[in-house]
């Protein structure tokens, strides 16, 4: 078996599906479009929470020497201010929206405002506060401007407003538990046209049979088939992180608040690395369908209860905390939902995504040697 005739094969394919319309409009609306519009859908009905939220009076808890301050200096307090012990429980427990703490030096004063972001109240206590800092100096400057020589300007204050989300991670994870299974969900999507056209669509068009009689043999044909699935696999991949970073960071922008996903370069390729063996094993498993099928209506048919085995997978993964049995390292789909959930909750295990890496691209060669046995039959190529 020659690999180049093969890469020869698989660059003509790709390039036959690159000129395929409804291929590409596939792919990008299952990444591109589909991501950032289900981001941006989310956020939005978190928005309108939000506005239902703003209606309420926030309770926020102060350090006496703080409330004193507010009290003393500002007339119109747009929160209750509470002063009781255990501020972090009682936040956490929602019976408070935030917590405030001041830093004076002089006329500077720094804010530090803690809050929740899964709760509607507890966001819309943070725009409150925030909202009203500006407004205080926006006020401030205003009367400094009509009366330059009579104010004193050491009474003018210089905020400083710093905020943080103390959502604990359990609660955190619960936000992101649904993303690894669409994000695998998406790329099955992405690449099941591509495979089930290489081989059931070829059978169905009769082309399957000329390509048989040509100069190449039935292993360099197969493997020409895994090498241009794959390719779109991989294609898949990166357009999927990419459609996830651009949707979170829209919603990021709409909520004006820390981006919920937070993908530095590292966990960006970190992800890539987990979502390119995890593509390449669904291009194989479709590629053996579509072999096994006639035409593209029984393969996509075998297609189907793949899309409820990554459902199934990823219900059971929003019970799992995080992958830390090295066992489950071992079983494929289930160690991908476990290491890209890691990655977004930021509790990396180095040991957990390694051996998943390389249990996923065994059985990626594992399937590959399959498909390509089996494309040498004639009862699957020609039936």
């Amino acid at each position: 078996m020659e690999i180049f005739k093969s890469y020869i094969l698989a660059k003509k394919e790709v390039k036959h599906s690159l000129k395929d319309f409804r291929v590409m409009l596939t792919i990008v609306i299952s990444t591109l479009v589909f991501y950032p519009g289900l981001m941006i859908g989310v956020t939005y009905f978190q928005e309108k929470s939000l506005d239902a939220a703003q209606s309420n009076i926030p309770t926020i808890a102060l350090e006496k020497n703080d409330a004193r301050f507010i009290r003393e200096n500002f007339q119109t307090i747009p929160f209750i201010i509470y002063e009781g012990d255990r501020k972090k429980e009682v936040l956490l427990d929602d019976e408070i929206e935030g917590i405030m703490n001041l830093a004076r030096n002089g006329s500077k004063i720094k804010v530090s405002y803690q809050y929740k972001a899964n709760s509607p109240k507890s966001l819309a206590s943070y725009e409150k506060v925030k909202a009203w800092f500006s407004l205080i100096e926006k006020n401030q400057l205003n009367d400094f401007i009509n009366s330059l020589e009579n104010i004193d300007t050491t009474s003018l204050y210089d905020f400083k407003f710093q905020s943080t989300d103390v959502t604990p991670e359990s609660q955190r994870s619960q936000l992101v538990s649904i993303i690894p299974y669409i994000i695998l969900i998406g790329v099955i999507a992405g690449i099941m046209g591509i495979g089930v056209d290489n081989t059931a669509g070829e059978k169905e068009r009769n082309t399957l049979v000329t390509l048989l009689t040509s100069s190449q043999s039935s292993s360099e044909i197969a493997l020409g088939k895994v090498l241009s699935t794959s390719f779109f696999g991989i294609i898949t991949s990166l357009l999927t992180i990419t459609g996830f970073i651009v949707g979170s960071l829209i919603s990021a922008n709409m909520l004006d608040m820390e981006n919920l996903i937070n993908i530095d370069i590292v966990n960006f390729f970190l992800l890539l690395t987990i979502l390119f063996p995890i593509s390449l094993f669904f291009s194989n498993i479709i590629l053996i369908l579509g072999i096994f099928s006639k035409n593209v209506k029984e393969a996509n048919s075998y297609i189907m209860p793949l899309y409820i085995v990554i459902i199934f997978v990823g219900f059971i993964s929003t019970m799992m905390e995080k992958g830390t049995d090295l066992k489950l390292a071992l079983i494929p789909v289930v160690n991908s939902v476990l290491s890209i959930k890691s990655i977004l909750i930021n509790e990396i295990s180095t040991s957990f995504i390694s051996i998943s890496i390389l249990s996923t691209i065994f059985y990626t060669i594992l399937l590959m040697m399959i498909f390509i046995q089996l494309f040498k039959k004639e009862k699957y190529t020609l039936g």
